[in-house]
């Protein structure tokens, strides 16, 4: 029964590898397979089967996350609109990082994106409301071919030879859109809360000369703190599940990390309290993944992790991480190398399954 079940598993990856080798439309995005679009910013465990992307994307208003799937067709970039994954742009010849001739951060919340023969760039906008408009932008307005979406309008992002984040870096770009920056430097962009909205906020490099920028609930803030940014030295799977990272001087990590229900929490960790500096992250709570020398999925291998998220594992080798149930629901499991020898898991409704 168990041969029977590896050669179905193993069709069934032939048969997936096939499905998307014959798939040119399907636009890779960060190395992983996966389309690219605005997604990505509010959306996680995402993955292609049978000619759809699957995802777990949030809902306005703080509202609880939601399980969506989209035909990928001809599509090339998704957005999430309300827990609803959406096209954002489709077909076109400017790659997956512009439309025509045009690029920008416009890309992150606009749809239905198109060039018309003048070179006029119209799409569809999300306001800072969640609702959308349709606009354009003449070519003759805005000569670098740079655009980017201010409150639902298209706007030039050539300005003073800068365009998007310029020359910012930093974890801000995780959970804020419709970045730009100003000839004086000044970084702009529209930066989520904790509770799912979204504020207009600004961060200048008087304030922050190292340019790495976070987002802490809507607001710009420096995440250049002795020398450190972002992550810093930290590693684990918390990344997976947790945004707004930042190091401070000190070595302590804190990041805003996703509760089981969808809600987000800030939280710290020292590296008094995990000298590997390996952090995982917990129903919302940073906690040290560093156990008896071994990190994160140490060395499993397997499909869990395209739909697990916090992995850990312990020093006797058993894997334990928070994965998802078909209804979408979170569940905490672990898998021991008595159970599989050959370290290769999946994930089955929520509870990790030996895949040999």
């Amino acid at each position: 029964m168990i041969e029977k079940r590896t050669l179905m598993s193993s069709l069934a990856a032939v048969g997936l590898a096939i499905g998307l080798v014959a798939t040119p439309q399907l636009a890779l995005g960060q190395n992983d397979g996966l389309p690219d679009g605005s997604w990505r910013q509010s959306c996680r465990d995402g993955s292609v089967r049978d000619g759809k992307l699957y995802a777990l994307c949030m809902r306005d208003g703080g509202k609880k996350s939601q399980f969506a799937s989209v035909e990928i067709g001809n599509c090339r970039a998704f957005g999430n609109q309300n827990g609803k994954l959406v096209c954002e742009s489709t077909g076109g010849s400017g790659g997956s990082g512009s439309v025509g001739p045009w690029s920008g951060s416009f890309l992150q919340s606009c749809r239905d994106a198109s060039v018309d023969k003048h070179g006029k760039l119209q799409a569809t906008c999300r306001k800072e409301n969640g609702t959308y408009k349709r606009s354009n932008l003449q070519a003759q307005k805005c000569p670098g071919y740079r655009a980017g979406n201010r409150d639902g309008d298209l706007v030039c992002e050539s300005n003073g030879s800068t365009g998007g984040a310029g020359r910012w870096g930093g974890s801000f770009s995780q959970s804020c859109r419709d970045a730009s920056t100003g000839s004086n430097g000044v970084l702009t962009a529209t930066c989520q809360t904790a509770s799912g909205r979204w504020n207009r906020t600004s961060l200048s490099p008087a304030q922050c000369s190292g340019r790495q920028a976070g987002n802490r609930d809507g607001t710009l803030f420096c995440e250049s703190d002795g020398g450190t940014s972002g992550a810093g030295r930290w590693g684990g799977s918390f990344s997976q599940s947790c945004r707004d990272v930042s190091t401070a001087s000190n070595g302590v990590l804190t990041a805003t990390c996703q509760t089981v229900n969808g809600r987000w929490n800030r939280t710290s960790l020292s590296p008094a309290q995990c000298s590997g500096r390996q952090a995982g992250n917990r129903d919302g709570t940073l906690f040290c993944e560093s156990d008896g020398g071994t990190s994160g999925a140490g060395r499993w291998g397997g499909s869990f992790s395209q739909s697990c998220r916090d992995v850990s594992t312990a020093s006797n080798g058993v894997l334990t991480a928070t994965c998802q149930t078909a209804s979408g629901r979170w569940n905490r499991t672990s898998l021991s190398p008595a159970q599989c020898s050959r370290r290769q898991a999946g994930n089955r409704d929520g509870t990790l399954v030996c895949e040999q």
